[in-house]
Order: C-alpha cells, then sequence, then structure tokens
C-alpha cells in the first residue's frame, strides 16, 4: 500500500522508520582515530560522559565482533570491520 510520507503523523513515521535500515558505501570513519575513538566520539558528543561512553564502545566492539581490533586504525581494517565500526 503506498502512503506519503509527508502525511503520516510523527508516530506512523516513527514506526516506518524502524523498518529501515541503510547499509552506507562510506564509511565516514575519522582517519586520526582508532576504532575505539571512532566510537566514542560521537557519544560524547551526545552528551555521555568519557567513562560511560568508552564502557559502551567497548560493548558495542564486542557485538559486532571487533575484539582486539580497538587499537587499530581504519587504514588496517577491512572493507567489512570498517562498515562495522560506521
Amino acid at each position: 500500500q503506498k502512503q506519503r510520507v509527508g502525511q503520516l503523523s510523527p508516530d506512523e513515521l516513527r514506526r516506518k522508520r524502524q523498518k529501515v535500515s541503510m547499509i552506507f558505501q562510506h564509511f565516514n570513519l575519522l582517519w586520526s582515530r582508532t576504532v575505539l575513538e571512532n566510537i566514542i566520539f560521537p557519544l560524547e558528543i551526545a552528551g555521555m560522559p568519557k567513562n560511560e561512553a568508552k564502557r559502551r564502545a567497548q560493548e558495542l566492539i564486542s557485538r559486532v565482533g571487533l575484539q582486539g581490533r580497538e587499537h587499530a586504525y581504519p587504514s588496517e581494517l577491512s572493507g567489512g570491520q570498517k562498515q562495522r565500526v560506521g
């Protein structure tokens, strides 16, 4: 069924967005930062305390199977690994 997204209520739009995912071709990683630092950076910008951001970043690294690569730079990662960080 076709729907115009501009005519959806905020709640309807939120439900639709939950069913959409994207995989970006360009990963937008900061090349001068490690995997860990690339994950911590946006968390800190969002206001998360540094120690909590580091704990959360390590949890996410484990979740995507990049344990042991925390201190690697983007240039040292495969395309799939970059995708999991970005």
